[in-house]
């Protein structure tokens, strides 16, 4: 606010932060007054509703990698890996994301977390609750296991995009991701919206191997590498579209080398790895 002394003729110019007395020439100097309004103006305030991205941890590394995170009805975001989490009783392994939410989100009483999986039979979304009063880091608990449809770890080489039923399989690290195979006893394979064949639900589904179709055989190699005793296995795969494991698949079409390097407490504990390769069918 500008106004002129009576007495002295300066001018007076009442700001937020104080009052200053200016001469009358300096204030006529366009750049004094942009200077002293710039300096006096208060901060914007901030906004509670503003965006803004927290860490999401849940209470064991049950997730399935790349479910998504809803928030009233909105992706928000996914879980990206099972990594180590540090609290008061040492590391243990947990699910791990990312969400943008409104900075004030936990002050309405109606908010609500979910997961959303999908599933060859269709989403399923799970009500998620808090563990702590949320930070800067979430924390949430794990829905317990016969609410949230077991997650699967997908390996394949075809090119497009594959559904298997009507879950989308997602890019996932080491393989693509999946839920709730066993939601039925068969599923439609499909690539880029095309049928390409129907699979029966494998009675393992941690680990899956879509195959190029039932024509195809393939041999996994089960290679343990030591300094003593070490060894192999092969197991013929043939006439199906999916094969469930118990173990993750560590190369596809890749042969399993004789030897590898690792460190010296590997090489005498022993190295187990898993390697598929295409093989000739078995004649009749």
């Amino acid at each position: 606010v500008l106004g002129r002394d009576a007495r002295s003729g300066r001018v007076n110019a009442a700001l937020r932060c104080n009052t200053v007395r200016l001469p009358s020439r300096l204030l006529d100097a366009p750049l004094t007054l942009l200077l002293l309004l710039a300096a006096c103006s208060s901060p914007p305030e901030k906004d509670p509703a503003r965006p803004f991205e927290y860490q999401i941890w849940f209470s064991d590394d049950q997730v399935g990698l790349q479910t998504e995170i809803h928030f009233q009805g909105e992706v928000v975001g996914k879980v990206q890996q099972h990594k180590d989490f540090t609290s008061g009783t040492g590391k243990e392994k947990r699910s791990f994301g990312k969400v943008t939410l409104p900075m004030n989100w936990s002050e309405d009483p109606e908010a609500r977390l979910s997961l959303v999986s999908s599933t060859p039979c269709g989403p399923v979304e799970t009500p998620l609750e808090l563990e702590k009063k949320p930070t800067a880091t979430i924390l949430l608990k794990t829905p317990s296991v016969s609410d949230l449809p077991a997650s699967s770890v997908v390996y394949h080489r075809h090119e497009g995009a594959v559904s298997i039923g009507q879950a989308e399989l997602k890019s996932s690290r080491g393989g693509w991701a999946v839920s709730g195979l066993k939601c039925a006893a068969e599923h439609e394979i499909k690539v880029d919206g095309k049928r390409v064949g129907t699979m029966k639900a494998p009675d393992e589904t941690a680990y899956v191997f879509l195959s190029d179709g039932p024509e195809h055989c393939y041999n996994v190699t089960w290679a343990v590498y030591a300094k003593e005793n070490g060894g192999s296995f092969d197991l013929l795969l043939e006439d199906a579209w999916a094969y469930g494991m118990t173990h993750e698949l560590y190369r596809l079409f890749e042969a399993a080398p004789d030897a590898i390097r690792t460190y010296k407490t590997s090489a005498e504990m022993g190295v187990s790895r898993r390697y598929l390769t295409e093989v000739e069918c078995p004649a009749g």
